[in-house]
């Protein structure tokens, strides 16, 4: 068990942008935090787009730590960047949805996170991820 803990559990930090570039890990990173874009402007109605990206790049950075705190992965400065870009296109998205849409922006939204989260349940099961 030493032997494995020892072999495995390396603190790395990656602090060179796009060092190691893996194309899907980078589109990953960033789609998984479109929504915390979205909906970190429906909670925080009253902040700014920038106190919004602020938040989640302490939340990315909280969870680039604890990768390193834990020797979980690789802390990643890209990580870092592609999660607030994710978040930023989120911000624009509702942005966007808010100014077609006006009173029926948060109805939208809770149908569209509703249809994803139906369809990534229907993909979990059909190919036995759960």
């Amino acid at each position: 068990m030493d032997h494995f803990i020892a072999t495995y559990s390396k603190r790395v930090v990656n602090i060179t942008p796009y060092h190691y570039m893996n194309i899907m890990e980078v589109s990953l990173n960033i789609i998984i935090f479109i929504p915390f874009g979205v909906y970190s402007r429906i909670i925080f109605k009253n902040n700014s787009f920038f106190d919004n990206v602020l938040y989640a790049l302490f939340l990315s950075f909280i969870y680039e730590s604890t990768q390193y705190i834990f020797a979980i992965g690789t802390s990643d400065i890209t990580d870092l960047i592609n999660n607030t870009l994710g978040a930023i296109i989120g911000l624009i998205i509702f942005k966007i949805l808010n100014s077609i849409f006006k009173n029926s922006t948060y109805t939208l939204i809770n149908l569209l996170s509703m249809i994803v989260i139906l369809t990534f349940i229907y993909f979990l099961y059909k190919y036995n991820l759960i």
